[in-house]
């Protein structure tokens, strides 16, 4: 196996980037675990990082000059950033706001906050005097170009097919299926309208469903750091499908960033984020891969596809699990 050297000085910080549920927080702790890191966890969560309520889920322009987000990312990259969510990965609020209820209700939102807040704190406060840091966003995917224009850092971004996306959101239950009504809130931003959005303004309106709002917003934040990052030397694209099947060299692509691939075993481990089932059960592969197919009828995978080409992605069919672009190169 690949080995790496405890003070590897050409190790950068790698800033992983891409949409929820696309597999971020999986991706970010196989890595860690087998090169050795300390991790930063969404640092851009306004609920467990206040300094980033006004800059989460926001878009610039990779010219344009933003002191406040230059000095968070600054503060990120000089290992100056520190909270319990980011360093532990809890939040302090839920230790004395519980759930609304009996009683009874009350006292079990007690005992299973302070229960999981004390397993990540012993879990993660072993890692503390690790100098390396790699950092994971699900909130950043429209700053992912800027970031790579103006930090010495490199930057891994994950996609996912769509499909997968939303139904593992639909899985997370109604409040993560909402934040594709965020949606509003792009096509009102006039930077992000006059530099990507305008040839889709008139296909959206407010009458579209729950679902096909998901698919534009999966269309937003992955079709433009896709071809912002895509030939940038410091900067890699993975496939989530080709790194859990362990195929097409997807790994071996991070070599280049002083990173060794994690043992196969750590790959079928399901991420923190994963639903209780999954971790008591674990992953089945290629399950993880095609489950989404069984979950959405004809219309509905007609209305995806329709979204896919209409933003003109050319890298999954909601009629195919596998990106078809490595396909299509594959056949070449």
């Amino acid at each position: 196996m690949d080995t790496v050297k405890k003070n590897d000085t050409e190790y950068k910080t790698v800033m992983i980037f891409g949409a929820g549920a696309s597999g971020t927080t999986w991706l970010l702790d196989s890595l860690a675990e087998v090169n050795n890191l300390r991790t930063i966890f969404e640092p851009l969560n306004p609920k467990g990082v206040p300094e980033a309520n006004s800059l989460f889920n926001l878009y610039v322009n990779e010219n344009e000059y933003h002191p406040e987000l230059n000095s968070f990312f600054e503060r990120i990259l000089n290992d100056k950033l520190h909270t319990c969510w980011t360093d532990y990965r809890f939040h302090p609020h839920k230790l004395i706001k519980p759930k609304k209820g009996s009683f009874k209700t009350k006292l079990r939102s007690y005992r299973n906050s302070y229960s999981k807040s004390i397993k990540q704190f012993l879990t993660y406060r072993k890692h503390k005097n690790i100098n390396r840091i790699i950092v994971k966003f699900i909130r950043g995917n429209l700053l992912s170009g800027w970031v790579a224009e103006n930090f010495d850092c490199n930057i891994i971004f994950i996609l996912r097919h769509p499909a997968a996306v939303i139904n593992s959101r639909m899985n997370k239950g109604e409040e993560w299926l909402r934040k594709g009504e965020m949606i509003d809130n792009y096509f009102e931003n006039l930077s992000l309208l006059n530099d990507h959005l305008k040839p889709f303004q008139r296909h959206y309106s407010n009458s579209l469903s729950l679902l096909e709002k998901n698919v534009f917003l999966w269309c937003i934040e992955n079709k433009i750091p896709y071809q912002q990052l895509q030939n940038k030397p410091n900067c890699e694209i993975l496939f989530y499908e080709n790194l859990v099947l362990d195929i097409n060299g997807e790994w071996g692509k991070l070599k280049k960033f002083h990173l060794i691939r994690p043992e196969k075993n750590t790959l079928v481990k399901p991420s923190q984020q994963a639903s209780f089932d999954a971790k008591k059960s674990g992953i089945n592969i290629k399950n993880q891969i095609t489950k989404w197919q069984y979950n959405f009828n004809t219309t509905q995978l007609n209305q995806i596809e329709n979204i896919l080409n209409l933003f003109n992605i050319p890298i999954y069919s909601a009629f195919d699990t596998m990106p078809i672009l490595q396909k299509n190169k594959q056949n070449e």
